[in-house]
């Protein structure tokens, strides 16, 4: 092992020697101009320095020759791959060693060498390793940066590149709900329906929107839930929404807590479709009850032809005002305060 150490710590010497001769250009340099020749033997030699101390196990020096390395192969025309490489690669090792910032820090790195010549679901899938890292250290800014990695799918026109990026919004969503960021689950979802809808996938516009319903009946807002789901009848026509199974669950869904009907609702949610979703939104969808979502008085069954028997004192005067039914069973008791998610999406 001992010889292992040597030899890297001479290929990292060669290499400092090398980058000290030579003339960047590239990536990191390309306005100064001149040769490349050695930025090649300086990423040769901190790639054999890398390799090296990773074998040796010695993990700290190895993240340091793999950032030279990335330095190095940005300094080259074309560069940037081996470059966002290293960089992922010395992320990996900080996560060995637990330095969770370092290593977000180090994917963040990578996604904006991906990002300067135009890999932007590679760049997606980098930011998403970034937003991993952080999770269980920083969930504020893990959220962040998965959002991020949503938000540079939104406006891609590629194909090939669309389909990779999936995987990545599939990732953000299910970290993002694990962290009870709601909004941020929401606009990712959002993005996941525009790019299934773009790719030709009616079934993954259909289970995202499906998706949306439940977030946001877990965040209390049976009106967003009721209002996104007719928006998505309307709006979804290429996509045949409204004839999907997803459709009619949703409805069913709906349905249960505007009838307050426990039982009802335990059998929508049961549904085999609930299991097809984000591993992440199913867990949510389980959890749901009446309690989960107040319903105004005026979206119960029934409230109209009560609101039109009762005095103008019981219905505000106008007929729209009432209350908000949020408890189970049929009597709509108000749900405790630490049952109750804030009105998020």
């Amino acid at each position: 092992m001992q010889k292992k150490i040597a030899e890297a710590e001479a290929a990292f010497a060669s290499g400092m020697k090398a980058e000290k001769a030579g003339v960047s250009c590239g990536f990191w340099g390309r306005m100064v101009g001149g040769g490349s020749v050695d930025w090649d033997l300086a990423a040769a030699d901190y790639e054999r320095a890398a390799t090296g101390f990773k074998v040796a196990k010695e993990h700290s020096r190895a993240i340091d020759a793999f950032e030279r390395a990335a330095h190095a192969q940005g300094n080259l025309s074309e560069g940037e791959f081996m470059a966002s490489k290293h960089l992922e690669s010395a992320a990996f090792l900080a996560l060995e060693l637990k330095r969770h910032a370092a290593a977000a820090s180090l994917y963040e790195q990578s996604a904006t060498v991906h990002l300067t010549v135009c890999r932007i679901d590679s760049a997606a899938a980098a930011l998403i390793k970034a937003a991993k890292a952080l999770e269980a250290s920083d969930g504020e800014q893990a959220a962040e940066v998965a959002s991020r990695a949503c938000e540079l799918l939104n406006d891609l026109d590629d194909e090939p590149k669309l389909r990779q990026g999936v995987e990545s919004i599939r990732s953000a969503i299910n970290l993002l709900i694990r962290l009870r960021k709601l909004p941020q689950a929401c606009a990712a979802f959002e993005t996941q329906a525009a790019v299934c809808a773009q790719l030709a996938q009616p079934h993954g516009v259909a289970r995202a929107e499906l998706s949306l319903l439940l977030l946001r009946l877990f965040a209390d807002d049976f009106e967003g839930a009721s209002n996104g789901y007719e928006r998505a009848l309307r709006e979804r026509e290429a996509d045949e929404f409204a004839a999907r199974d997803e459709a009619a669950l949703a409805e069913r869904i709906l349905s249960g807590f505007r009838a307050q009907d426990e039982k009802a609702l335990a059998g929508a949610l049961g549904d085999p479709l609930i299991h097809q979703l984000e591993m992440e939104a199913a867990r949510l969808a389980r959890t749901l009850t009446l309690r989960s979502a107040g319903v105004p008085h005026e979206l119960l069954d029934g409230a109209k032809s009560s609101v039109g028997q009762g005095s103008s004192s019981d219905s505000g005067g106008n007929g729209c005002g009432g209350s908000t039914a949020s408890g189970t069973g049929d009597f709509g008791e108000a749900a405790p305060e630490d049952e109750l998610t804030d009105d998020l999406c």
